[in-house]
């Protein structure tokens, strides 16, 4: 088992590895030359003037970039061994490759090297340039101990390719890995590898790995993130194509199930203008970020996850002591993460060993802190916590940070999963411990903490933990004994808490409580003004949380206040700014003639 210590400590060291590079004259070429069969595209200059040849005769000669074949047949391919054309290649070169297997068996290197500038792609029809449906794979040996694809090369592109069976014994990248590069990994697929770091693929300091088209990385294991790990680099899914990236069932023996972040930006975008996906799911690490694990021992580092077309799904991770889905700890430089368009979805941290877990969906910790960025134009449910349990925290764990906010986002189905004394501890959907959390335009329902430890609450803090909640909506939430339980602030403004498991507050002195539609017979905090006790009136108050037509909750609050005004409801629609303004997580669109939204309320009352 590894704790969150000894797994941080063993993320310090990343030691310099020596390269391995191809040496042509070792690869065994044999009368292979460089001048191209007829079967590949020439090099020559265009036919000239004498005087033209002359002025450029003494200029060193530039080669085209040539189109090469790799396949079984020796007299249609140009090459029948992957080393030697690996190694024959010049900047800029297409190697294409016949849809088959190829696994190195030389006993000079243990793995592929691409050290030259060029493109891979596989999937061909033997050599005859048509491109078939199939792919190529690249199979490292069981026994080699080494990477399968080694890229020492600036600026390459590896399309159609199976990259499998890597088990590197210098600890970075079982599948490929990138050593000061700049990689385009497009219609791929890494599975079945394993190394201590990037058990796919691992990102040294300074490379830069971009995903696009139909990329699967699945099935890899390593002790630091078995999909990817990235080291002070920069990974990118930007969906400027069709894009479908699937990091799914990873397995990490210490962080990072999914992907393991050291520094760095990372950019995971989907698009708006073209069909694109990204999902992160069923990782598993036996420490901490079943999904995604960041941390930053080397740079500042800045996560975008930036779901502008289909959601960025993060869903079904499972870590044994914190984040589930994504866990991010501040460890010495600045841990920003940044997005909207994230869909949050049946993660877990689960005991393993230990006395608790924390965060199921999300765990940021000393100084990591996540920010909604935008509205989703147009779109409910922009950002989702829906289904993640843990010991504390359901949803979300905040430890040792002050400045998360959320915005338009849904918390629904979150809960426990049992510690080793068989219950959940405390917060169903947010547990903050010496930290604080500020939510706009969120709507908290139907998440439960049954059978809870006695005290415990919906929302949860200590060690002089806050929270600042606006315009929100939580209702039909079950298990727990107070919706808020905070030791030093907890703030709500025009909000609606309805039809909720019991007390308002644990304590009616701290909290305060503005413009709000509560059940009638509670305890108020002290400090509190506007306060209504009438039925809300939902469409459905289990399926529509908008206010009807006529429901005495419309207008009810003014724009001014403790907490500044949303300009926007949960669904992107604008609120009707000004003197009246409506509570919860909608603002109702109707206008009547005085003005105002509210017209006959006497079937409320």
């Amino acid at each position: 088992m590894f704790s969150l210590h000894s797994a941080a400590r063993r993320t310090n060291d990343f030691p310099t590895r020596d390269l391995r590079r191809v040496d042509p004259d070792s690869a065994h070429l044999g009368g292979v030359a460089r001048t191209l069969s007829t079967s590949r595209s020439t090099r020559r200059f265009g036919s000239s003037a004498a005087l033209c040849l002359l002025l450029f005769s003494a200029l060193p000669a530039a080669s085209a970039a040539a189109t090469l074949t790799v396949g079984s047949n020796a007299v249609s391919c140009d090459f029948t061994s992957l080393n030697m054309a690996l190694a024959a290649l010049q900047p800029g070169d297409v190697l294409q490759l016949e849809a088959r297997s190829f696994s190195n068996t030389s006993s000079l290197i243990a793995n592929f090297n691409l050290a030259t500038d060029a493109h891979l792609v596989g999937g061909f029809i033997g050599c005859s340039g048509a491109q078939g449906t199939g792919m190529t794979t690249l199979a490292g040996q069981s026994t080699a101990l080494d990477s399968t694809l080694e890229v020492i090369a600036s600026d390459v592109t590896l399309e159609r390719l199976i990259i499998t069976g890597g088990t590197d014994d210098d600890d970075f990248g079982g599948g490929i890995e990138l050593f000061s590069s700049q990689a385009t990994v497009r219609d791929c697929e890494i599975s079945g590898n394993e190394s201590d770091r990037g058990g796919g693929i691992y990102v040294s300091s300074g490379s830069v790995l971009r995903l696009e088209g139909d990329v699967t990385i699945s099935q890899n294991s390593a002790f630091l993130g078995a999909g990817i790990a990235a080291q002070d680099a920069t990974v990118q899914v930007l969906s400027q194509v069709p894009t479908q990236v699937r990091i799914v069932e990873n397995d990490a023996s210490g962080n990072g199930g999914g992907l393991f972040l050291d520094s760095g930006d990372i950019s995971l975008f989907t698009s708006r203008d073209v069909a694109s996906s990204i999902e992160i799911e069923d990782n598993v690490s036996e420490s901490a970020g079943g999904g995604i694990y960041a941390t930053t021992n080397l740079a500042p580092m800045l996560l975008r996850l930036h779901g502008d077309g289909s959601p960025i799904v993060i869903a079904g991770n499972e870590a044994g002591l914190a984040g589930g889905g994504l866990y991010a700890i501040h460890a010495g430089f600045v841990t920003q993460l940044r997005g909207h368009g994230v869909w949050v979805m049946n993660n877990q941290a689960v005991p393993r060993g230990v006395a608790s877990s924390e965060g199921g969906g999300f765990a940021l910790r000393d100084g990591a802190n996540f920010r909604t960025t935008e509205q989703c134009p147009g779109r409910e449910n922009c950002v989702v916590f829906s289904g993640n349990r843990a010991a504390r925290g359901g949803a979300i764990a905040l430890t040792n940070t002050t400045d998360s906010r959320f915005e338009s986002t849904l918390f629904e189905l979150n809960g426990w999963s049992e510690d080793t004394s068989g219950i959940a501890e405390d917060g169903a959907v947010v547990v903050l411990d010496d930290a604080g959390l500020q939510c706009r335009n969120c709507i908290v329902r139907a998440n439960d903490l049954s059978p809870a430890s006695p005290g415990s609450a919906l929302f949860s803090g200590v060690n002089g933990s806050y929270l600042l909640l606006n315009h929100a909506t939580v209702v039909d939430n079950r298990g727990h004994e107070h919706l808020f339980d905070l030791d030093f602030a907890t703030q709500v403004d025009r909000s609606i808490l309805w039809q909720n498991d019991g007390d308002l507050f644990a304590a009616p002195s701290g909290p305060r409580l503005h413009c709000a539609v509560v059940p009638p017979g509670q305890v108020l905090p002290t400090i509190n003004s506007d306060i209504s006790t009438t039925n809300p009136g939902f469409v459905s108050p289990f399926d529509d949380l908008r206010l009807q037509q006529g429901s005495p909750a419309l207008d009810l609050c003014d724009s001014n206040g403790s907490q500044s005004a949303s300009q926007v409801d949960f669904a992107g629609a604008p609120r009707l700014v000004g003197a009246e303004i409506d509570p919860g997580a909608y603002e109702w669109g109707g206008i009547f003639a005085d003005g105002f939204e509210r017209a006959n309320t006497s079937a409320w009352n």
